[in-house]
């Protein structure tokens, strides 16, 4: 975590009662003086020592403002999990949350548990990372959706698979609250969240018997119960929204297989196959985007490191899949977009090291991998 000099009032608060202290001294400070040159002679004036007080007790206040803060606006409680320094972030899991006006934001689960992000502006590059850590617990994985005026919501699931959600509005972040799916799906091991419109979020999940459970919450309401997909045998899930009150959810089986379906016309279609990647080997990581609102494409990580796509174009079929070249042995991927004409995926390899690509749709090419 990037440490940075800068007032802090909370510490200028604090040390407002060494300046008391301070002031107190000089004074008790002055009276000693006087008292030794009366019996002493010692010859140091009163203004003197009234100086001294004060110069000290300015320093102590003005340290107290200066003194070292932390980028992030809110601390870990007693009990979450203690971000890394920046040169020993390792990642073991990667979020994108894409805002469509040229940046998005990055979120990422180390393996302390840690939960940092950092924000892209297209073109521009990458912000320096920040804490938004749960205050109790340490994550496992992390998704999260923009919800509309700005604002956007996250969500993570702990090592103990329990699922807390935090919203970040135009004044700053809300604080994490608990939503229970033990009763539907067990331990959470995966998950992803989409808007369908402003003020609309609907999450699902994963749990750790490979069974899917979503529920949905507007603005002004509470969240609905769990719904229990009656599909088992998943690993992971992933979310898009192509056109407004139109989402697609797609679900990576454990055998490496894919199965999709939408919500058109305000009712869930029935799951469809989508084949396996050409790699032919397990799943482990699956993400989607949707470039525009005639547009969407999935990326697929499989249990050998390898990352695959397909796509398609106005409700036409869906292409062939196609290995994409992997900048190591990859462990997650995430999928997203700064603006409709730029495509980004940042995966994370078994290092933990992350890496960056963007497809540029008026070159009809994907860039070079990018350390980030």
């Amino acid at each position: 975590m990037i440490l940075r000099r800068g007032p802090r009032w909370g510490n200028g608060i604090k040390s407002l009662v060494s300046a008391v202290v301070g002031v107190a001294t000089g004074i008790l400070g002055t009276a000693l003086t006087a008292l030794v040159n009366v019996v002493f002679n010692a010859g140091v004036s009163m203004p003197v020592a009234v100086a001294i007080g004060a110069v000290a007790a300015l320093i102590v206040f003005v340290g107290g403002l200066l003194g070292p803060q932390r980028q992030d606006s809110e601390q870990p409680a007693q009990g979450g999990a203690e971000p890394p320094p920046p040169e020993t972030v390792k990642v073991e899991r990667v979020a994108l949350c894409s805002g469509r006006s040229g940046t998005m934001r990055l979120f990422a689960v180390t393996d302390r548990g840690a939960v940092l992000q950092r924000l892209c502006q297209q073109d521009h590059g990458w912000s320096d990372w920040t804490d938004c850590s749960l205050d109790e617990g340490k994550a496992h994985d992390v998704a999260a959706t923009p919800t509309g005026g700005g604002r956007f919501d996250v969500f993570v699931a702990d090592r103990r698979g329990r699922v807390w959600f935090r919203q970040h509005e135009p004044d700053g972040w809300r604080r994490w609250q608990f939503i229970d799916a033990s009763a539907v799906i067990g331990r959470v091991v995966r998950l992803d969240a989409a808007s369908a419109r402003s003020g609309h979020r609907e999450l699902y999940a994963v749990g750790e018997g490979g069974q899917v459970g979503h529920r949905w919450k507007g603005d002004d309401g509470a969240w609905s119960q769990w719904w229990d997909s009656s599909v088992g045998g998943s690993g992971d899930i992933a979310m898009t929204v192509r056109r407004a009150e139109q989402m697609e959810v797609t679900r990576l089986k454990i055998d490496g297989r894919l199965r999709q379906r939408g919500w058109v016309d305000q009712a869930w279609e029935k799951w469809y196959d989508l084949g396996w990647p050409p790699t032919g080997s397990a799943g482990v990581a699956v993400s989607a985007l949707s470039g525009s609102r005639d547009h969407q494409e999935i990326f697929v990580v499989d249990a050998s490191g390898r990352l695959s796509h397909r796509w398609r174009w106005n409700d036409e079929p869906w292409s062939d899949w196609y290995e994409m070249e992997a900048p190591g042995y990859l462990i997650d991927v995430a999928a997203g977009v700064t603006s409709e004409n730029r495509l980004e995926i940042v995966v994370a390899d078994a290092d933990g090291r992350l890496h960056q690509r963007s497809y540029a749709r008026k070159r009809d090419q994907w860039s070079d991998w990018q350390s980030i």
